[in-house]
């Protein structure tokens, strides 16, 4: 119970300051002529943590594919005969490769609502 109380108790430190944060970067973009936002302000806001989650998942999301896949290549290799047949690698790697290619298609659907 304790340790549950100090988890929550970080999480909620984490969840405030992220908050604090946001806010900050957020003040901006409103106008101080009257009432309204400031839209470029506001882009490059959503475009600033936007930006660095698309460059990461350009390069990360098929390097971690390729390793899993690896692993479970050598997972495979060294089973024997009947833990092989058991274990089905191929569906394995079908499901690693759509969800390696759902994750990918983030980077698309952002292009597609303009986003970055």
């Amino acid at each position: 119970m304790n340790t549950l109380k100090k988890k929550l108790s970080s999480v909620f430190k984490y969840v405030t300051l992220s908050s604090v944060l946001l806010f900050a970067g957020v003040s901006k973009v409103f106008a101080e002529d009257g009432p309204g936002v400031k839209e470029d302000e506001l882009r490059d806001l959503v475009n600033g943590y936007v930006d660095p989650i698309k460059n990461v998942l350009i390069w990360v999301v098929p390097v971690c594919a390729a390793i899993g896949a690896v692993i479970l290549g050598i997972k495979h290799f060294f089973k024997n005969e009947q833990e092989q047949e058991e274990f089905d690698l191929i569906s394995k790697l079908i499901k690693l490769g759509i969800v390696a290619g759902l994750i990918q298609s983030i980077v698309i659907v952002f292009k597609i609502f303009g986003v970055s």
